[in-house]
């Protein structure tokens, strides 16, 4: 199955709002991998009618994702 961050055309700015700030925490504390994944997520909300990103403030979002993501990932499992 192929992956896409296609839009809608009336989300980008929301989407493009949201990539922003997941991008610059992704390459500051993450990887490229998580950058894509968490793109895909955004994408996949955006897409969604009515999309839930309608509501709420695009750092919430932004965060919410990454967090979402690095549950499901095992990011916050200590390894000592």
């Amino acid at each position: 199955m192929a992956k896409s961050v296609r839009v809608p055309e009336q989300m980008q700015d929301k989407f493009n709002s949201i990539v922003v700030l997941t991008d610059t925490f992704c390459d500051q504390y993450l990887n490229d991998e998580y950058k894509e994944m968490v793109r895909l997520a955004v994408a996949a909300l955006c897409r969604k009618r009515p999309s839930p990103l309608l509501k709420g403030k695009e750092n919430t979002w932004a965060a919410a994702v990454v967090h979402a993501l690095g549950m499901v990932n095992f990011l916050f499992q200590y390894e000592g």
